[in-house]
């Protein structure tokens, strides 16, 4: 993969002809027939394979930390689709690691406008908001989250970042315990994100 995103320097030596169409001067149009089976051939499949790309390499960056060049891949993603929570989540994740959470809690809103029952969304949107200073309003987007995902140990991520905001010692450590203890539980991206919120979220 890194190969692909990396551009390499390559020294060119000629040594022979270069690979080109010569349906013209042959007539026989092996070209034409070897394009016409290429996956590429369609401008919407190009375009399907060039966002797949661009997301690639967005979440290697974000996966290494270099959030400014995620954060550019997934404002050009969403402005090529701006109904794709895939690309939504992606962006709001960029915005929380660079502190950029009034962005970030719009994108949040409407990836829940898109997805209601949105994990990410529904786990991110309590904290954003006491980062705001919306407490109220966090408590209820809190509410909202412990519906939906009461036992999640993303949820108790979200009680732990949210009691440790307000001072709450120990409730915090109790929830941050319980959501260590389900780590093993979770596919390796949310893994990922709990991961990171114990070691680089500024609130913990």
């Amino acid at each position: 993969v890194l190969e692909v995103i990396q551009p390499q320097s390559v020294e060119v030596v000629w040594e022979g002809q270069r690979a080109h169409n010569d349906d013209l001067h042959t007539r026989v149009e092996w070209y034409s027939w070897y394009r016409s089976f290429s996956p590429l051939q369609s401008g919407e499949e190009a375009a399907e394979r060039h966002d797949i790309a661009r997301h690639v390499r967005a979440r290697w960056a974000y996966e290494m930390d270099m959030f400014e060049d995620a954060l550019v891949d997934y404002q050009w993603l969403v402005a090529h689709e701006p109904e794709n929570v895939t690309w939504l989540t992606g962006l709001a994740l960029s915005q929380k690691r660079l502190g950029m959470h009034s962005l970030e809690g719009l994108t949040w809103e409407r990836i829940l406008e898109l997805d209601p029952s949105s994990l990410l969304a529904l786990t991110n949107r309590p904290v954003n908001l006491a980062r705001l200073g919306q407490f109220e309003r966090g408590a209820r987007a809190m509410t909202e989250m412990l519906n939906a995902y009461s036992e999640h140990p993303m949820a108790a991520l979200t009680r732990g970042i949210w009691y440790a905001k307000v001072g709450a010692e120990m409730p915090s450590l109790r929830a941050l315990n319980e959501a260590m203890t389900g780590i093993r539980t979770l596919p390796s991206r949310l893994q990922h994100e709990l991961r990171a919120d114990f070691a680089i979220e500024p609130i913990l």
